[in-house]
């Protein structure tokens, strides 16, 4: 594991000795995956960035898209199959 990554690592964690221990082989897990699986190890980022990108994604959505009764929604019944209509107001 690279140096200044232990040692932002450890910085984090220096509260106690058990939170130094756990950061401590938290690394020691890390840098073995990446040594001896490095193929697992980009799988697992890649799903992580995928999970990110998903989350910020709907974050994004929520804010920009207005909420509520305002929105277009796609009419259910067998005769309008597939049409948008603007919901009732109730």
């Amino acid at each position: 594991m690279p140096q200044p990554v232990e040692r932002m690592v450890l910085r984090r964690y220096q509260g106690s000795a058990g939170s130094r221990l756990g950061a401590a082989v938290t690394l020691r897990a890390l840098g073995v995956l990446l040594r001896d699986h490095p193929k697992a190890a980009l799988d697992i980022a890649g799903a992580g960035l995928a999970q990110a990108g998903r989350s910020g994604f709907e974050e994004v959505k929520k804010a920009v898209l207005p909420s509520g009764h305002d929105t277009i929604q796609e009419d259910p019944s067998p005769e309008n199959e597939g049409q948008k209509t603007k919901p009732e107001a109730s």
